[in-house]
């Protein structure tokens, strides 16, 4: 990072002899959006507010400020409010860990957003708290790549995709989960 840093402004120092300032401006304003993090982004709330933008992506949680959004010019990098690391899925064919979070439900009434991706958990980001745990690990790890709280705030409704046996893909399964219960057993506030 540090060599790509000394490279950039060495080009720099030679482009500043044939460009205008103005177009100095603007090619470091492309320069910096090409170095933007490629995170992928597989599922979008909005906070009850309004004012966050909540993110599932290949690292993790991302919240991101809405008023920032609008506020920033051309994809330029915007720091997130809060972050909560995505948990990689293991694997031991020998093929490299991927993590990725494919749903992101709010407990409105708790300020909590669940969130569920490959490495087939249920786990939770207390928005005030800004603590992250486990709310459900499973007995089997299947991916989870839909997750909702039912608007009572009793029932997790989620969608587990299964690997491929003997050639043939297996239907999802389809689960349905206490909430209560959960949040009991993982200590935090129902």
């Amino acid at each position: 990072e540090q060599r790509g840093a000394q490279i950039s402004e060495e080009f720099e120092k030679k482009l500043a002899g044939h460009l205008s300032a103005d177009q100095m401006a603007e090619h470091r304003a492309r320069s910096a959006r090409h170095f933007l993090p490629k995170q992928n982004i597989r599922s979008l709330k909005f906070s009850v507010s309004g004012k966050h933008l909540i993110c599932g992506t290949t690292a993790g949680v991302c919240i991101l400020s809405w008023d920032q959004i609008l506020a920033t010019q051309d994809m330029t990098s915007i720091r997130p409010v809060a972050f909560a690391k995505a948990e990689p899925l293991e694997r031991d064919d020998g093929m490299p860990d991927h993590q990725l979070i494919y749903a992101v439900p709010l407990d409105a009434k708790k300020e909590r957003i669940l969130f569920t991706g490959l490495e087939g958990k249920i786990r939770f980001y207390n928005v005030r708290e800004r603590r992250v745990g486990d709310l459900l690990v499973p007995p089997f790890r299947w991916p989870l790549w839909r997750l909702e709280l039912t608007p009572s705030r009793t029932t997790l409704v989620a969608t587990a995709f299964l690997p491929k046996v003997g050639g043939k893909p297996e239907p999802p399964k389809f689960q349905l989960w206490n909430y209560p219960a959960l949040c009991q057993a993982a200590g935090i506030e129902h």
